[in-house]
């Protein structure tokens, strides 16, 4: 007999039940500076909500194995770095935003800062996060 999937985990190490639907690749929950946008309106609401604060976007793929690789990255860098607002943008719901944006590979990451407006752009792979960390010419928090 087949039964329906759970929708929740126990996690052993704290003893609390997690929604099975609140994790992402690698089994990482988002950060509290972390949030998920659905819509253009909802983009520039949460940069014009974040002020002078860092923002650094990051335009995905459910499917871009890279993405699921880079993830858990993410999110510890979230935790250290409470100071930066981290944006997800899922490719696939937000196809027109993203087109208008000139993102046309994934993993894809725009940082922003208040009244500087976007400060870089730029496609990520393994090898450009190595030689960004050896140039350090990308924020200490990401490396």
């Amino acid at each position: 007999m087949l039964r329906p999937p759970t929708t929740y985990l126990t996690c052993k190490t704290e003893n609390q039940m997690i929604n099975v639907k609140s994790l992402t690749p690698g089994g990482c929950r988002n950060a509290p500076n972390m949030i998920d946008i659905h819509s253009a309106q909802n983009f520039l609401s949460a940069l014009s909500e974040a002020g002078d604060r860092l923002v650094i976007v990051e335009f995905y793929g459910t499917e871009c194995a890279l993405y699921r690789a880079l993830f858990p990255k993410l999110c510890r860098t979230a935790e250290d770095h409470p100071e930066i607002l981290f944006l997800k943008v899922n490719f696939d719901e937000n196809k027109p935003m993203c087109k208008s944006m000139n993102v046309k590979v994934l993993p894809f990451f725009h940082f922003y800062r208040g009244a500087d407006g976007q400060l870089e752009s730029f496609s990520c792979s393994l090898a450009k996060v190595t030689i960004a960390r050896h140039n350090n010419t990308i924020h200490p928090a990401i490396v």
